[in-house]
């Protein structure tokens, strides 16, 4: 959902993934859970908000954990749970969970199967540099730039994050934002994690296009 400056990602699924096996390893059996979240941001300013209605018994143990409504705002003690070590442990990973989906280090839908994969002829570093390097990119787009997004022509890109071999970003389909994160292996396959759409493949197609074009460079779709 995007209303202006707002954009809204539902991290749902990685959430209740990282809750489901957080109780696991503190060897709690779920009897329900209700877990919803969602990751705003406003003009590059981030916020989690999220749901927690969680009932779990502990393995060999008369303790139960409990919460209902549990949100950003709740405190320690609204976690119903007859051992304080369990009960304090959670809570603690549960903030841990905020701080790191703020940074957007969490897994991406379908994080173990790529949605995309590409064989590159060029180098990891040559790579980013033509695809997020404003010097660069204005060798094989004219119309680029990058003010608070980068513009390449029809395509909007935002939160860009470059690392060694991966880079993360959001990238604009209508009035949407998507996250998607292009990571390189050593072989020099681009995979391409992301939710899945067909509408991207074009996309992605037509940049590399014209990148390929420019720096001569190769590079050909080994999925779809």
């Amino acid at each position: 959902m995007q209303n202006y400056h707002w954009t809204e990602t539902n991290i749902s699924s990685p959430l209740s993934k990282k809750i489901k096996q957080k109780l696991k390893e503190m060897n709690y059996s779920l009897t329900f859970t209700e877990i919803e979240g969602q990751l705003f941001n406003r003009m590059n300013k981030k916020k989690v908000n999220y749901f927690l209605t969680i009932k779990a018994k502990k393995q060999d143990s008369s303790d139960i954990m409990e919460m209902a409504d549990f949100t950003p705002q709740s405190l320690v003690e609204e976690i119903k749970c007859s051992n304080l070590e369990d009960r304090n442990s959670f809570f603690e990973f549960v903030k841990f969970l905020e701080n790191e989906f703020m940074q957007n280090n969490f897994v991406y839908k379908e994080e173990s199967k790529p949605f995309l994969v590409y064989k590159l002829s060029c180098q990891k570093n040559e790579f980013f540099d033509f695809m997020f390097n404003p010097v660069f990119i204005k060798k094989w787009c004219d119309n680029f730039k990058k003010e608070d997004f980068y513009f390449y022509d029809n395509v909007i890109l935002k939160d860009v994050c470059v690392k060694e071999d991966e880079c993360v970003f959001d990238v604009k389909n209508g009035d949407h934002f998507y996250k998607c994160k292009f990571v390189i292996t050593d072989d020099l396959y681009l995979k391409v994690f992301m939710e899945r759409r067909n509408e991207f493949v074009s996309l992605f197609n037509a940049l590399f296009t014209k990148m390929g074009g420019t720096f001569g460079f190769r590079f050909n779709l080994i999925n779809e």
